[in-house]
C-alpha cells in the first residue's frame, strides 16, 4: 500500500514541490529570525546604555 502511495506522489511531483519550498522556507525563515534576533540584542544594549549612562 505505501508503495503505491509513493509512486503515485512521486508520479505527481508533490514531494519535489514540498521539498523545494522546504528548501526555499527554510534559510528565508532561518535568516528572519537571526535578523530579529540581531536588532533586538541591538536596540537591548542601546537600551541599557541609555539607561546605565542616565543612572550613573
Amino acid at each position: 500500500m505505501e508503495e503505491v502511495l509513493k509512486r503515485e506522489v512521486l508520479a505527481t511531483g508533490w514531494e519535489d514541490r514540498d521539498l523545494t519550498l522546504t528548501l526555499v522556507c527554510a534559510p528565508m525563515t532561518v535568516f528572519v529570525s537571526l535578523s530579529y534576533y540581531f536588532v533586538a540584542k541591538q536596540n537591548t544594549s542601546r537600551v541599557l546604555v541609555a539607561v546605565s549612562s542616565r543612572y550613573f
